[in-house]
């Protein structure tokens, strides 16, 4: 099992503003000092596009959710 992390906004969040945020995100991980930073607590940045992360976390939802049905596992 691997993690990651992204950024999340609204679903309905105007494709004008998601687009600034990416930009900033990416202008982030590019920074010489955060680009560092992330390698020596062993990130691996990725940067992808919003659709590339929207569909990571389908594919997450339908992979694990066979996962939880398999084993029955529950929340208590």
């Amino acid at each position: 099992m691997a993690g990651w992390y992204g950024i999340m906004v609204p679903a309905k969040t105007p494709a004008e503003i998601i687009a600034a945020i990416h930009k900033a995100a990416l202008a982030a991980l590019k920074n010489p000092r955060v680009s560092q930073s992330m390698t020596d607590l062993g990130y691996v940045s990725i940067g992808d596009q919003p659709r590339e992360l929207t569909a990571h976390i389908k594919s997450e939802i339908e992979r694990l959710g066979k996962i939880v049905k398999r084993t029955g596992l529950t929340v208590e």
